[in-house]
């Protein structure tokens, strides 16, 4: 069974009207399977992700209760089913985004089995930002 690049994240209602466009794009350009988790999502965020043709699964429990759980049951139910050992994971949520310079082609030959990554806080627009790492 050959390598592939699976994409996947976290989705939560209102995510549609902010950055969640830019992630999708950025998991189409990178990714060769993707799978979203969508608590409580509204109509609007299952319709964009269904536009890309991704696999979304649905959770209607509490985010703040529940979160460890979610997140566990998602990755232990859903991302063990789709990976094979070898692929590359890329995680996201839906207001992240990795660099252009991040290629397929890197994410395939990287030597590394794990990355820390810096991460830019844009604050309302890409002009006003924080930088963390």
């Amino acid at each position: 069974m050959s390598k592939k690049v699976i994409g996947y994240g976290l989705c939560g209602p209102g995510e549609s009207d902010r950055y969640m466009k830019e992630t999708l794009d950025c998991f189409k350009r990178l990714c060769d399977e993707v799978i979203i988790l969508c608590n409580n999502c509204d109509q609007k965020e299952l319709d964009l992700i269904d536009s890309y043709g991704f696999k979304r699964v649905l959770d209607r429990r509490e985010w703040g209760t529940h979160q460890w759980r979610i997140k566990q049951d998602f990755i232990e139910r859903d991302i063990k089913q789709m990976a094979n050992e070898g692929d590359v994971l890329v995680c996201l949520d839906m207001d992240e985004v990795l660099s252009e310079r991040c290629t397929k082609e890197w994410l395939m030959e990287a030597p590394l089995d794990a990355y820390h990554v810096f991460i830019v806080d844009l604050w309302n627009d890409p002009k006003h930002f924080n930088f963390l790492s």
